[in-house]
């Protein structure tokens, strides 16, 4: 019985420091994960601030601007040129107008919270499609008045942001020909589009707005960048277009530098040299003590 009972005892006694045991590692436990929480959240909340060196160039704008990451895009590049030194946010909206984008303005730059760096804009693709001459296009038409009160509201509301950097850098509509874009759409809408629309995008009609955007641009005290005319005076104008109407490699690398010069010609405090890394070179990471540096 003694043995018995003394078993008992012993017994008991390890079950009384085991959950003592188990008590304290599961309070040790908690505090761990509560440390981990709390220096994730230090961390994130580090890199949140710290990322904010970055500036942020914001690309508003229609298909033009839509398809500017795709491979070989004028935006993709700007990116390329700007990595480790500021964010490039793309904002194009296929198929709209400066009429239909006013209403994105609260979206895309609302009034609170922080303003991006540098914006361009570019519109006037759609707007400038004739009246009369298909369905689908002729309810993208804006009339070249309206067009350019459009433009000049964009630009006042982003001067209501403060951004950085002034007025944006506004890029005309580029020339369009009509012939190619007709085909491109004969041979890839469904259902065809009739002989009609082949006069819905007209060169000539789309000078006229392209011109709007340069007048706005002396007016405004604003800079542009003339795609028209840039457009106009390649060698090959066809080459710089894949289906008469959007751009081809060749077509964005003429776009890519064109922004690239107005940014270093008009905003040179935004030039990719100009503009500091948000975190430090790896070189300058002390290797005992890496965190000294990210204080």
């Amino acid at each position: 019985m003694a043995v018995r009972q003394l078993q008992r005892n012993i017994y008991q006694q390890n079950k009384q420091l085991s959950t003592k045991h188990c008590c304290r590692y599961l309070s040790s436990l908690s505090f761990s994960v509560s440390y981990l929480r709390r220096q994730r959240s230090d961390a994130r909340q580090s890199r949140v601030t710290m990322s904010m060196s970055r500036i942020q160039i914001l690309l508003f704008g229609d298909s033009l601007t839509q398809r500017s990451f795709q491979i070989g895009g004028w935006g993709a590049s700007l990116a390329s040129q700007y990595e480790r030194t500021g964010d490039v946010i793309l904002r194009g909206y296929s198929g709209y107008n400066t009429r239909w984008a006013l209403n994105l303005l609260p979206h895309v730059f609302p009034q609170e919270g922080l303003a991006p760096d540098l914006v361009t804009l570019c519109f006037g693709a759609n707007d400038s499609v004739q009246p009369g001459f298909g369905a689908i296009e002729s309810r993208q038409h804006v009339p070249l008045e309206e067009f350019e009160s459009n433009l000049a509201a964009m630009l006042d509301h982003l001067k209501g942001l403060r951004t950085r950097s002034g007025g944006p850098p506004k890029m005309t509509p580029p020339p369009v020909d009509s012939d190619t874009w007709h085909m491109f759409r004969l041979e890839n809408f469904d259902p065809p589009p009739d002989e009609a629309a082949k006069m819905c995008r007209n060169d000539e009609f789309t000078k006229l707005y392209a011109v709007a955007v340069e007048e706005l641009g002396k007016r405004t005290n604003t800079p542009t960048v003339n795609l028209y005319n840039m457009f106009k005076q390649q060698s090959d104008p066809q080459a710089m277009f894949c289906d008469g109407l959007h751009f081809t490699p060749e077509g964005n690398g003429v776009v890519f530098a064109a922004v690239e010069s107005t940014i270093a010609q008009h905003l040179p405090a935004f030039m990719p040299s100009q503009v500091s890394w948000d975190f430090p070179d790896f070189k300058e990471i002390d290797v005992k003590n890496p965190k000294i540096i990210f204080r």
